[in-house]
């Protein structure tokens, strides 16, 4: 059972709650549908959960599984452009995340764009925290991708990688602890 909220763009399960839905901005024919129960091993009970204290930019139809949370710092902006974010998922930003048209994240992926606490050493450079993922990725259950990372159009992350850099050959396989390219020229279906 869904309902309709905020304009008629957001249809929205009854275990979801977004705070500061006004601050979601959609572009022409845009549509947010959150907390969808497509998959069986998730908790049904479990709240999707939109914290936007900065913004949120929906183009296209952005699907949100169930028990997703998301966390949008002040100053931060999140960019959905018709792609599936799977159940369990958490998207947490202070500088920005950006999933390009026609990505599927899959359960359990971590985007974390701030480390929170301050490591120092001498050859240290400071690494901006935006993510970007581009058209047509996949993303594996279990995967963490920080700040920084930068994923190219048409790739693949295995399930259960570290992504912690910048990845611009379109078409890869990227996987493993630290992730890195493992394949090239790879397609995928949906």
């Amino acid at each position: 059972m869904f309902r309709l909220v905020y304009k008629k763009n957001i249809l929205t399960s009854p275990k979801v709650k977004i705070k500061n839905i006004k601050n979601i901005k959609f572009h022409k024919n845009s549509n947010l549908i959150v907390g969808l129960s497509n998959v069986n091993h998730v908790n049904n009970n479990s709240i999707c959960y939109i914290n936007n204290r900065g913004e949120m930019h929906v183009s296209g139809n952005v699907f949100i599984a169930k028990s997703v949370r998301v966390d949008i710092a002040d100053s931060s902006k999140i960019i959905l452009n018709d792609c599936y974010i799977g159940p369990e998922t958490d998207l947490i930003s202070y500088s920005g995340i950006s999933i390009g048209k026609g990505s599927m994240v899959s359960w359990r992926v971590q985007f974390l764009d701030e480390d929170f606490h301050l490591v120092s050493y001498n050859d240290k450079k400071p690494k901006d925290g935006k993510i970007t993922i581009g058209e047509n990725c996949l993303i594996g259950n279990n995967v963490a991708i920080n700040k920084g990372c930068i994923i190219a159009d048409g790739c693949v992350v295995a399930s259960h990688s570290v992504v912690n850099g910048v990845f611009l050959e379109k078409n890869c396989l990227i996987a493993g602890v630290p992730a890195r390219v493992i394949k090239r020229n790879i397609s995928w279906q949906h």
